[in-house]
């Protein structure tokens, strides 16, 4: 019977399908896929930079080249003339955010249900820029979880010790107490 009722409850009171589990998991993806943590990924992996042209010497390199090049200024103005139409005016992206929203663009994310468990995923034409985009990613991640618990870890040591300190002048004070009172 227990498998009949698939709700969730505790003590016999129902909880929504929101576990903690999925929301500690949800938490963790949004800071993944924040810029902070997006731009810290462009940094550290220089993604923002342009890589050096391959340049070969056979006559079909020295062929494309030109063709590329055509192609890559074709592609800005219709996305210039898209910003125009769309925002009224040009707002041209430095090559930092350009990089980040490319990043945010290839994350994805999976969190298993009813664990803390997650998928990073990033999708690029190059499969070593792919997988260090979600090792770097991953990395960064458990980093700043490691900064978080041991801020935690030191902000509860600093509370422990100061009550540690107030219950110790107190016993100070009542031990004073009971001597007076003898």
């Amino acid at each position: 019977e227990e498998g009949a009722n698939s709700s969730k409850e505790f003590l016999d009171f129902p909880v929504g399908q929101m576990a903690a589990v999925e929301t500690a998991s949800k938490t963790y993806m949004q800071i993944i896929e924040s810029s902070t943590l997006v731009g810290e990924v462009v940094r550290e992996l220089k993604l923002d930079q342009e890589p050096p042209e391959a340049t070969g010497d056979s006559l079909l390199a020295r062929t494309l080249a030109p063709v590329r090049a055509a192609i890559s200024e074709i592609r800005d103005y219709l996305n210039d003339v898209v910003a125009i139409v769309k925002y009224g005016r040009l707002l041209k992206d430095d090559s930092f955010t350009k990089a980040v929203k490319h990043v945010t663009k290839g994350l994805a994310l999976k969190s298993d249900e009813d664990t803390y468990v997650f998928e990073i995923h990033y999708s690029d034409k190059k499969p070593q820029t792919a997988a260090a985009v979600a090792n770097t990613a991953a990395r960064l991640f458990i980093t700043y979880m490691e900064k978080i618990r041991s801020s935690e870890a030191q902000y509860s040591s600093d509370h422990l010790r100061s009550e540690l300190e107030r219950s110790r002048k107190r016993l100070v004070s009542a031990q004073q107490d009971l001597e007076n009172y003898k």
